[in-house]
């Protein structure tokens, strides 16, 4: 298979416009501190349901009725976003994110559904179990972040919490590569 026959996609949850003004009112004040971040723009703030990788272009359709399938008589999830956390630990930090709370069982349910019907059309099952978060921002690999400062900023914006927010819309996306940031190209949306 060409490299040009295939896609680079992942699913997603569409996040509200109110949680994505309570996301940038957090990573603010962040931006000033640590630089040494890239931080998710705007309009990609999302949360992923399942990373996909590169797929041929036929799978396209089968996946998209997968997730059709997987919505079905399915109600929105009502969550909080609440707590910002690090991955993997603050001495070597990768991706800085944002947890979430309230429906998370919801939000487990239609992810593993969506996990087995797509293992059903060839795609392999994640080894790692799936935690729900927001990624804000990514780590530059190359530059040392302070351990010790990043501790200190992260367990200041414990408290930080957003209103109830109900996630709606599921988004197939395709995601470009480009130079400037990656750009992302909706597939197909489904509404629960």
């Amino acid at each position: 298979m060409g490299m040009e026959a295939g896609i680079r996609a992942f699913i997603a949850f569409d996040l509200p416009a109110e949680l994505i003004d309570f996301i940038t009112g957090i990573s603010d004040p962040l931006r000033s501190y640590l630089l040494k971040i890239r931080w998710v723009k705007r309009q990609h703030l999302h949360l992923t349901l399942k990373f996909l990788g590169n797929i041929p272009k036929f799978q396209i359709e089968p996946v998209t009725v997968q997730i059709q399938e997987a919505a079905k008589g399915v109600d929105p999830i009502r969550l909080c976003a609440s707590g910002v956390g690090i991955f993997p630990s603050f001495r070597s930090a990768r991706v800085l994110w944002l947890g979430l709370e309230g429906d998370t069982s919801g939000l487990h349910r239609i992810q593993q559904d969506l996990e087995n019907r797509l293992e059903e059309i060839g795609f392999q099952k994640e080894s790692k179990p799936f935690k729900g978060h927001l990624t804000l921002g990514r780590f530059r690999e190359k530059e040392r972040t302070d351990s010790r400062e990043l501790e200190r900023l992260v367990k200041a914006m414990e408290m930080q919490k957003s209103q109830e927010f109900e996630l709606n819309q599921i988004t197939f996306y395709q995601s470009h590569l480009a130079p400037s940031g990656p750009v992302y190209q909706k597939l197909s949306t489904v509404l629960l």
